[in-house]
C-alpha cells in the first residue's frame, strides 16, 4: 500500500513462480527473468497449467499496483512506471535454492517452490527518480525435517533459510547433535560420521547479515540408526602350511551381506557370501588385509585387521631302510623327505664310532668301513617361510 500523504510503501509478493518439478515447455512469460548478476531463468509454470499460472502471475502483479494506489490516482514514477513494473523480474541476491530439476527458487509456500520478484521501495514520494528494489521477506528456516543416518556411516545435509540478508550464520541454540556430527556455521551443513544410535533433537538458529540482524529458529530431530558395521575386532594367527579358518561378522544394515577383501596372504580366500576366511597360507609375514561388507541397500563399510602368518613347522621322514648288520666295504643309498617339500641333507652324527662310516654328499651314499655304530643325521635348515626341522636319525650297527 502506498499512502499519498506519507513516505511509506508496504509490500506484497508477486508469484512469478518457478516450481520444483515444472511441466516441460510451460512458461509464464516469453522473456523469463533475470537473477542479479545476469543469470537468465525461465518462469516455468508451477501448477502445470499455462492459462491458470499466467493469470495468477499477471493478476497478482496488477493487484500489487492496485493496493499501492487505493485512491486511484494512477501512481507512476518519474519514468512512467507503475510500482509493479519497476522491479519486474528482479529477484535479488539473497540465498537461492535449487529444486530437484535444477530450477531455482527463493520462497517455499505450502511446500511449493516460488521465485518471487523484489518489490519497489521509495521513501521520497512517488515523484522521486531514485528507485530501489528490495526483497521484503522475513527470515525463516525452511528445512522441515532432517534425513536419518547410520552409525559409522558418512552423513551430510544442509539446512536452508529464506528471506533476510546474507550472509547467514548458523548455530545450535539448544539440544545437541548426534555424537560425531558438527554444524558448519557459515553454510548450515551438518556433517560427520555418527557414532551412537538414537534420536537427537536440536534447535537450529540462523542469523542474517542485516543491521539489526534477524534471527529464526526451528527444532528438528536426527535419527541415527544402528548402521552397518564389521563387528570382528581381531583375527587368529596363522602358520605356513597349516589349514586356517576364521569368520568375519557384521551387524546392522540390510541383509544379505556381500564380503570382499584386499591384501590377503597368499593361500587364503574370503567367502563373499558368508565372510568365512579360509585356506592354507604359503608365505610367512605380518599382514593388514582390509575387509569390506556391503549390505542389500548398497551401503558399505570397511575395516583393516592384522593377521600374522608364522613360519611353518616341518618334519623329516626317511624313505629308505638301512641294511641290517652290514659288513665293512658295503654302502647304503640313504633318502628322506621333508613335509615342507624342501630338500634334505645328510651327515654322520658325532656320536658314531670313529671310523665306522662316512657319507658322500655327491653320491648320497653312506659307506661302512669298520665295525661299530653308525648314526646317520637327516636335516632341513628351513627358510623365510619354514622353521628348521628337527633332526631325524637312523642307527646302523656295522659287523
Amino acid at each position: 500500500y502506498y499512502g499519498s500523504n506519507t513516505a511509506t510503501t508496504l509490500y506484497a509478493d508477486l508469484p512469478y513462480a518457478i516450481e520444483d518439478s515444472p511441466v516441460s515447455g510451460y512458461t509464464c512469460s516469453s522473456d523469463g527473468g533475470t537473477l542479479q548478476g545476469g543469470t537468465s531463468v525461465g518462469n516455468q509454470s508451477p501448477n502445470g497449467n499455462l492459462d491458470a499460472d499466467t493469470v495468477i502471475s499477471v493478476t497478482s502483479h496488477e493487484l500489487s499496483e492496485m493496493v499501492s494506489d487505493p485512491v486511484l490516482n494512477a501512481w507512476y514514477d518519474s519514468a512512467g512506471n507503475e510500482i509493479g513494473d519497476d522491479c519486474a523480474y528482479i529477484y535479488g541476491d539473497s540465498t537461492t535454492f535449487h529444486g530437484t530439476s535444477g530450477t531455482e527458487y527463493n520462497q517455499m509456500i505450502n511446500g511449493d517452490h516460488y521465485f518471487i520478484q523484489e518489490e519497489f521501495s521509495n521513501a521520497q514520494y512517488h515523484a522521486a527518480s531514485a528507485l530501489s528494489c528490495e526483497q521484503q521477506t522475513t527470515l525463516a528456516v525452511v528445512t522441515s525435517s532432517l534425513p536419518s543416518g547410520g552409525t559409522n556411516q558418512s552423513y551430510s545435509t544442509t539446512l536452508g533459510a529464506l528471506g533476510g540478508v546474507t550472509p547467514f550464520t548458523w548455530s545450535v541454540s539448544s539440544g545437541s547433535l548426534p555424537p560425531g556430527l558438527t554444524l558448519t556455521a557459515s553454510n548450515g551443513t551438518i556433517s560427520g560420521t555418527p557414532t551412537t544410535a538414537g534420536t537427537y533433537s536440536a534447535t537450529f538458529t540462523v542469523t542474517d547479515g542485516e543491521s539489526p540482524a534477524q534471527s529464526a529458529s526451528r527444532s528438528l530431530s536426527i535419527t541415527v540408526n544402528q548402521g552397518l558395521g564389521i563387528t570382528t575386532t581381531s583375527l587368529p594367527g596363522a602358520a605356513v602350511g597349516q589349514s586356517y579358518t576364521a569368520g568375519l561378522a557384521a551387524a546392522g544394515g540390510a541383509t544379505p551381506y556381500t564380503w570382499s577383501a584386499t591384501g590377503l596372504p597368499a593361500g587364503l580366500a574370503l567367502n563373499t557370501s558368508t565372510g568365512a576366511l579360509s585356506g592354507t597360507p604359503s608365505t610367512a609375514g605380518s599382514y593388514t588385509p582390509t575387509f569390506t561388507v556391503t549390505d542389500a541397500s548398497s551401503a558399505k563399510v570397511s575395516k583393516a585387521l592384522g593377521l600374522t602368518v608364522a613360519k611353518g613347522s616341518q618334519t623329516i621322514t626317511f624313505t629308505t631302510t638301512p641294511p641290517t648288520s652290514p659288513l665293512p666295504g658295503t654302502t647304503y643309498a640313504v633318502r628322506a623327505t621333508a613335509t615342507s617339500g624342501l630338500s634334505v641333507s645328510f651327515s654322520i652324527d658325532a656320536s658314531s664310532t670313529s671310523g665306522a662310516c662316512s657319507y658322500s654328499a655327491l653320491r648320497r651314499v653312506v659307506s661302512f668301513k669298520a665295525a661299530g655304530t653308525c648314526v646317520i643325521d637327516a636335516k632341513q635348515a628351513g627358510n623365510t617361510n619354514w622353521a628348521p626341522a628337527p633332526v631325524a636319525q637312523q642307527t646302523v650297527v656295522v659287523k
